[in-house]
């Protein structure tokens, strides 16, 4: 027995040396440090203490895989997939220890013992790979140990004890390689750890003796060893763990970590550790996880390891049971770095921990004379600072007294209470501390009902008592703030309202306070802070709002927000951005005031505020403020208008802050002070979270009850992955659970939902209730909308959508509706036909008989004449079209010359004074263009932009009124022959009564002014005319007949060219309009004349469907001129000419005008108004900017902005759709070029 034992030592010497130096050399070469860390355990709802492995899917979900099941996380509740006997799409085996995430967003599980699984995460349904005795194309093993996709999508497992397999996803087929003792180009060991790429072509592959390189072209296996003597080797032939990185591959064993290097082929061991043996211990590395910032983290048997792989220095993170927010386990199982940036790890007998990477560097203010007081955990009462004979101080109070910390030596300075005042009392605390503006070595500090004067020179304090009431009657208690004017000193009091003080006497000269019969008294006798407003005024903030004081009058004026704020709400704080730009502090949120318009702007936790009460406000610059709530800091970024917010989790001590307790020192770092002490940050250092996390839908509750989507025909998959879901009727209450996957801080996130249809705006919750529920909506579509800021507060400005379909009861559907009416009709039809056919069925016969035959030969008749017509009216149509759009863009050209030669007309007018000749010769001037603007509209009428403006009217009404005008002077008498009854036309009433006065017009001048002008107007029946353009509606048919000389045959084809006249006077125009106008109208113009027998105009219009009316049934119009006061007016026309008439004619009617070329000068002044708080009252836009944006693509990007814009359109295009249904474009009104004076003041009051 002793020859053994001595032989056994004599062979193992060495490794017994090794053995011996362990726990010597556990920690050698890498740093200890320690992380704050948050855990997940199955107190969470974690199914098992052990995570195996960790992965995070497409949508966002966390996914760890466990000896007991399969785990989802949202960052608020855990669901476990395991086997279900009943459901054969279930995974097999709730030993789901090894995951995996594919390229198509699948995830394989290697179980231990059930094999291989292809899971899909939105349906929920699992399909199984398991060994088949005798089938070698199956699973080796049913216990999986690593999984890896290739780059041809093939997925390779590595088993137990079966070796390596190769599944191909389209056949299903496994291909398997093992160690064979005979082939020394076959794998090392059946027992494959980790496997991951090489390339194409290539596999690296760890296994229980040895690593491998692996050929997938010729299935051969480069095997390498361990030497436990040669250092560039690698450290154990045990290879639990893979990872290539940068040409670089990582090779975690059971004795420490190996590098190898690509490029030389060299081996380079890490935190080695002899093992004898292949036994598991604490140096064995489990995982190995890259993170953003460069690292590798490599979890063990003894904690984490975190190497840098530039510097190579090492870092060990050690579990300490006694540190709650420690690392809670020493074996390390599985690591994995989220998309938010959490790294979460994975543990052998604890569950989950995890470590916000990106934390923010706020740092806890301590003191070294512990023995003394505390700082920490004791309630700061104020703050300030000052420079002092080049050092710079931050002074700060709380229950152990004042103190003053020298920034540059960082040396701290306490004065007891006891030594400020002998006489002291308990509770007497520094409520506020002010260094004065003239003497930068005297600070003022105020207490309870006593005020103090600190002399940075030499230390000492002078004393100041305050009455303990005034002849006011009004008791004085803390000193909130001071602030010095002059020669005085003003102090606010929490119950004695506004002080005047001289410091030189120490006399109290005034006290203000409030007095319910004065209404320009203090709004409150609770004053929070005192300020100046510019030379003459102070702003007060009261416990009832906010007030401002004049120094010369000695009277006050209250502020009045509106029904935003809660009355006599608090206001505890302010910053001056500017003497008329406040941000102020209130406990309804934080308000931007423009003290110069009273223009303001309320921000609360709907905006992103962690909560509603602001304590202080502190620039860090021009744009950026930090506020202290009594739910943590919060950063706002004022040109983006959003908010981070921080606490606990950010390493803040302070969870409620107080007032007056900030500030903000030279060098930029900024002190904060709150109940539980003292904290300060310097915010370029500081890494802030702009993770926007996708927002997804958990699950759908109906009546209470959670769908599951693996039963219920209403979802297809998991709510996440579905566009729309059907819920009938019955389900009259539903619910959808929602979460933002931000996994940093989860409970932070502020979540806002709608569903469009039903909610007039954004319903907002917390994490705390991530869900909404509707009941009883009516039947119809809907769209769900949600939407949620990250861990800090910013808001994703991505939504998610679902559509959301109720389907109503069969009895309340159209199609039942319709079908009931439909048979009611049919049965009274039915028995009316039934009773009546018999008696019509003989004479109908024999009246086909006889007309079937002449109207045939009729129809071919008129066939034939008008297939002519037709021909010669498409020809005309193709001419007029071409023209048209010549004329539109003359007419838009020639309104905008007319507009400026009118404008400066009137404007000419206006100023030669009123009974001048010149004012004559303007008037006159006037008046031709005015003229002159009757020629655009005819030239309008038939270009592309006269589209005409349909609507039912009597057409009767329209043809006297528009004949007897024309006949107005004239000794021609018009004689009507209307029928009874005639429909309703569909028409634009403005173009038909110019084609009626063109014609009527023409006719006049043919007769010479005597003799008689015969007018029809008939209804055409449905069938009755072929020629028609739909000839299977009713048409009407207007005749306008003249007694004159006819018109010459050869110039017939000719009468509707434009410019085409058989008279000396005329433009020719007229005829030429009215054919456009009817043909737009889907009408049809035609004539018949004789020479020497006059001419027939017949105009053929189609029928309204709607019954007649009285066609005196007319509404007032016109509006009228009344002052609508000053306005400030944005005027946008590219026309340079046309602009400046336009602005002069708005100045002139006492508006303020500012004048751009096109839409984008337009969104960019909106811009500047609202930054200067000088908004537009009204915009008057030019419709057409050719090149750039117009004045509608200029009022959507506005209404985007602004849905309560007033905005006019202009322009030339007097016809144009725009200018005829503003409204439908979102325009308030019209003004057509060219305008007047009073066209354009009409237009301006109509809106005001």
């Amino acid at each position: 027995m002793m020859f053994m034992l001595t032989s056994f030592y004599k062979r193992n010497l060495k490794y017994l040396f090794f053995i011996a130096l362990m726990p010597v050399l556990a920690y050698s070469g890498a740093m200890d440090v320690s992380y704050r860390f948050k855990h997940l355990t199955v107190e969470d709802g974690l199914s098992n203490s052990t995570v195996y492995s960790i992965l995070q899917d497409r949508d966002g979900y966390l996914w760890f895989g466990t000896p007991n099941g399969l785990n989802r996380y949202d960052g608020y509740t855990m669901t476990v997939f395991k086997n279900n006997e009943e459901d054969s799409t279930s995974i097999s085996s709730n030993n789901a220890g090894n995951i995996y995430l594919s390229r198509d967003g699948h995830i394989w599980i290697g179980s231990w013992g059930g094999g291989l699984e292809e899971f899909d995460p939105h349906t929920l349904k699992a399909r199984h790979y398991i060994h088949k005795a005798g089938d070698s194309t199956s699973i080796s093993d049913n216990r999986v140990q690593s999984l890896y996709e290739d780059e041809d999508g093939k997925m390779w497992l590595g088993t137990f004890s079966g070796g390596l397999n190769r599944l191909d996803r389209e056949t299903g087929r496994f291909t398997v390689y093992k160690f064979d003792p005979h082939n020394p180009l076959s794998l090392s060991n059946n027992r494959v750890w980790a496997i991951t790429g090489a390339g194409r072509d290539h596999l690296w592959v760890g296994t229980s003796n040895g690593l491998n390189l692996f050929d997938k072209r010729n299935g051969t296996f480069h095997r390498i060893y361990s030497d436990a003597e040669d250092d560039a080797t690698l450290s154990h032939n045990v290879v639990r763990n893979l990872l290539l990185r940068d040409s670089v591959l990582w090779i975690g064993t059971i004795a420490g970590i190996s590098r190898y290097d690509l490029r030389t082929k060299k081996f380079k061991r890490y935190l080695y550790r002899f093992i004898p043996g292949y036994r598991y211990n604490e140096y064995t590395i489990n995982s190995i996880c890259p993170m953003e910032d460069g690292t590798i983290w490599f979890g063990s048997g003894s904690g984490v390891y975190i190497l840098d792989p530039q510097s190579e220095s090492i870092k060990h993170v050690a579990d300490d049971p006694d540190d709650p927010e420690g690392l809670n386990d020493a074996e390390i199982r599985s690591i994995f770095q989220d998309r938010s940036g959490v790294i979460w790890l994975g543990t052998k007998n604890k569950g989950l921990n995890s470590y916000i990477s990106n934390r923010k560097l706020f740092m806890t203010f301590s003191s070294q004379n512990r023995e003394k007081y505390q700082l920490k955990r004791k309630d700061i009462h104020a703050i300030s600072g000052v420079t002092y004979k080049g050092r710079e101080y931050v002074l700060f109070s709380n229950i152990y007294g004042f103190f003053k910390y020298d920034v540059q030596t960082r040396r701290l300075k306490h004065f007891p209470f006891t030594n400020i005042n002998n006489h002291y009392r308990q509770g007497n605390f520094v409520r506020s501390i002010y260094p004065d503006p003239k003497d930068t070595g005297i600070i003022w500090l105020g207490t309870q009902k006593q005020i103090y004067q600190y002399r940075l020179r030499d230390n000492t304090f002078i004393h100041y008592e305050l009455p303990y009431k005034t002849s006011g009657a009004v008791t004085f208690s803390t000193v909130t703030s001071i602030l010095r004017v002059g020669d005085n000193l003003w102090f606010g009091n929490y119950q004695g309202g506004l002080n005047k003080m001289n410091p030189r006497t120490g006399r109290l000269e005034k006290q203000f306070i409030h007095s319910d019969t004065d209404t320009n008294s203090l709004s409150y006798d609770e004053v929070y802070f005192v300020e100046r407003a510019g030379d003459d005024g102070l702003w007060i903030g009261t416990g009832a709002g906010l007030d401002y004081f004049n120094l010369k009058t000695e009277r006050f004026k209250h502020i009045n927000f509106g029904d935003r704020l809660i009355r006599d709400r608090r206001f505890f704080s302010i910053y001056k951005e500017s003497d008329s730009l406040l941000w102020l502090g209130t406990e309804d949120g934080l308000i931007h005031y423009n003290a110069q318009t009273g223009h303001y702007r309320l921000y609360t936790m709907k905006d992103g505020l962690p909560d509603n009460k602001i304590s202080f406000i502190t620039a860090q610059d021009s744009n950026i403020l930090w506020l202290g709530t009594e739910k943590g800091l919060s950063r706002m970024d004022i040109a983006k208008n959003e908010f981070n917010n921080f606490n606990f989790a950010d390493g803040l001590i302070n969870s409620e802050y107080v007032p007056n307790a900030s500030w903000r020192t030279s060098d930029g770092t900024l002190y904060f002070g709150g109940k539980l002490g003292l904290e300060y940050i310097t915010p370029d250092q500081a890494q802030f979270n702009v993770y926007k996390p996708p927002v997804v839908l958990n699950n759908l509750f109906i009546a209470n009850k959670r769908v599951n989507p693996k039963n219920n025909p209403i979802l297809s998959g998991i709510l996440n992955s579905v566009d729309q879901i059907s819920l009938n009727y019955d389900d009259y209450v539903f619910s959808i659970e929602f979460a933002a996957l931000d996994y940093t801080e989860p409970e932070n996130i502020q979540y806002a939902y709608k569903l469009d249809g039903f909610d007039t705006d954004w319903i907002y919750t917390s994490a705390s209730r991530r869900f909404a529920t509707y009941t009883s909506l009516p039947g119809g579509e809907y769209t769900f909308k949600v939407k949620a800021t990250n861990g800090d507060g910013i808001w994703n400005p991505e939504i998610k959508s679902l559509r959301v379909i109720i389907i109503p009861p069969f009895w309340k559907t159209p199609v039942f509706t319709y079908s009931v009416i439909l048979l009611l009709l049919l049965l009274l039809a039915g028995i009316y036909r039934w009773r009546t056919v018999s008696i019509h069925r003989r004479n109908r016969e024999l009246e086909e008989m006889n007309d079937r035959l002449n109207q045939q030969i009729v129809e071919r008749e008129k066939a034939e004449a008008e297939n002519k017509l037709l021909h010669e009216h498409l020809l005309q149509s193709q001419t007029m079209e071409a023209i048209g759009v010549l004329a539109g863009g003359i007419a838009h050209d020639f309104n905008n010359l007319l507009t400026a030669i009118l404008g400066n007309l009137e404007l000419s007018r206006l100023y030669a004074g009123k009974e001048s000749k010149i004012s004559e010769l303007l008037s006159a001037a006037e008046k031709a263009c005015v003229r002159a603007r009757g020629l655009t509209q005819q030239l309008l009428t038939f270009s592309k932009g006269g589209s005409p403006i349909i609507e039912s009217a009597a057409l009767q009404k329209v043809v006297r009124e528009s004949a007897d005008f024309t006949l107005t002077g004239s000794a021609i008498k018009c004689e009507y022959d209307i029928e009874e009854g005639l429909a309703l036309a569909r028409i634009d009433k403005g173009q038909i009564s110019q084609v009626v006065q063109n014609i009527t017009l023409n006719a006049k001048e043919a007769q010479g002014d005597k003799g008689k002008i015969y007018i029809c107007l008939r209804n055409v029946p449905a069938g009755s005319m072929n020629f028609l353009p739909n000839p299977e509606k009713n048409y009407i048919e207007l005749c306008i007949r003249d007694e004159g000389p006819g018109i010459d045959e050869k110039h017939i084809d000719q009468i509707f060219t434009p410019y085409f006249s058989t008279k000396d006077s005329g433009n020719g125009l007229g005829l030429a309009v009215c054919f456009s106008v009817v043909e737009k109208h889907k009408g049809v113009i035609r004539v018949d004349s004789e020479k020497g027998k006059g001419t027939t105009f017949s105009v053929y219009l189609p029928a309204s469907e709607e019954e007649a009316v009285s066609a005196n049934n007319n509404k007032p119009g016109g509006t009228s001129g009344d002052d609508v006061g000053r306005l400030n007016i944005l005027l946008m026309d590219d026309d340079k000419e046309v602009g400046e008439v336009a602005r002069g004619m708005l100045t002139q009617l006492g508006h303020n005008v500012v004048l751009v070329k096109d839409g984008q000068h337009v969104l960019e002044k909106y811009a500047e108004s609202l930054e200067n708080s000088t908004p537009f009252d009204l915009y008057i836009l030019d419709l057409t900017v050719p090149g750039a944006m117009g004045g509608r693509e200029a009022l959507e990007a506005l209404k985007k902005l602004d849905p309560g814009i007033k905005a006019l359109v202009s322009s030339g295009y007097a016809h144009d759709p725009v200018m005829a249904n503003y409204r439908e474009f979102g325009f308030s009104g019209v003004v057509a070029k060219p305008y007047t004076f009073s066209e354009m003041r009409n237009a301006i009051s109509a809106l005001f």
